[in-house]
């Protein structure tokens, strides 16, 4: 009997992952002021992608979008004790991504992320708008 609920217990820790990784990446780059903070969530898409969640938000400048993906490594570390698969872009700081396997965090230039519009290119996806921290996500489609 203990070794079933050994498992229950592991079970319930790794289903509670996404949702604590998503809100220590937000809070980390709210941190730092990282500005229009979106989660694009891909659970009701048509086409299921490989991931689950992109969360994205704008820098100011590249010193900026550094600090933030410094302290998204960081803060996820030191909380969860996990590291990103992979992450890319840090020496441009024009766009970085990293990889926590099912959540992607995008970081860009604000103009970088209007040309790239990742948003328009999910919008069949849910989107919520973080505006302000410790504040409930904002529902912005109709999925």
């Amino acid at each position: 009997m203990p070794i079933n609920n050994q498992v229950v217990e592991k079970q319930k820790v790794i289903n509670n992952e996404p949702p604590v990784l998503k809100q220590v990446v937000i809070d980390a780059l709210q941190e730092i002021k990282g500005r229009d903070i979106v989660e694009i969530g891909f659970g009701h898409c048509p086409e299921q992608p490989l991931f689950d969640t992109f969360i994205l938000c704008s820098a100011t400048s590249t010193t900026q979008a550094e600090a933030l993906c410094e302290n998204v490594l960081r803060r996820v570390y030191e909380r969860l004790r996990l590291e990103p698969s992979h992450y890319e872009g840090k020496d441009q700081a024009q766009w970085i991504l990293i990889d926590y396997f099912n959540l992607l965090v995008h970081i860009f230039l604000e103009d970088k992320r209007r040309y790239y519009d990742i948003e328009g290119l999910w919008n069949d996806a849910d989107i919520f708008s973080y505006a302000e921290p410790e504040s409930s996500p904002l529902h912005l489609n109709n999925n």
